[in-house]
């Protein structure tokens, strides 16, 4: 590997550790060896984070609530917004995620490994041998958010932006979770806890 090559796998190595990622993302977004980043990052005692890598297709469609969805979304958008505009896979993964925990006003929903399954799933890279999910807009609110790539085209799972809009006003968590900057909540657009992420 080049000097400069070498150096920025470093500087995204040492952001995914910042970011608490597990060895083998940081490896796959790095492309330094797990033997080396545990030389040089955990050779002080400090173990990494270990345990099953998520699953993101069976945790979005299955398992998580709509402030989870919500909040997958946001990530994904912000990530396709930089990779539009040239920012490379990795930095923008980085970055994005960065960027979505900025705007969360608690803990996020979508750890770091998550956010990097997610995109393996839409770009069909790393440890993902095809393309899994896709963003799509929904006709009614005009939010992107993340369906099957099998499932384009075809009936969509139901949009969480649209769901968090009905449900905001009955419900006291996702009214601390995605609280607004003004008294009322207009229902023709969702909330402003995800600003222009949505669009």
């Amino acid at each position: 590997m080049k000097p400069h090559r070498h150096i920025e796998a470093l500087q995204l190595a040492h952001a995914c550790v910042e970011l608490g990622a597990r060895l083998r993302t940081i490896e796959c977004v790095s492309g330094i060896g797990q033997l080396e980043l545990r030389r040089i990052f955990f050779s002080n005692g400090a173990t990494p984070p270990c345990g099953r890598q998520p699953a993101s297709e069976d945790w979005l469609f299955e398992r998580a609530k709509v402030p989870g969805n919500v909040e997958a979304a946001m990530f994904a958008v912000i990530f396709h917004e930089l990779t539009e505009s040239g920012v490379g896979v990795g930095p923008a993964l980085i970055g994005a995620y960065r960027l979505y925990q900025a705007r969360c006003r608690e803990t996020p929903r979508v750890s770091f490994d998550r956010a990097f399954d997610i995109v393996c799933c839409l770009r069909g890279i790393w440890s993902s041998r095809e393309v899994r999910l896709a963003l799509t807009q929904c006709e009614t609110c005009a939010s992107r958010h993340l369906v099957p790539f099998a499932g384009c085209g075809t009936r969509q799972p139901d949009c969480p932006f649209c769901e968090l809009l009905a449900r905001y006003h009955k419900d006291r968590r996702l009214r601390t979770a995605f609280q607004t900057s003004t008294r009322r909540v207009d229902s023709t657009r969702p909330p402003q806890a995800a600003p222009r992420a949505y669009a």
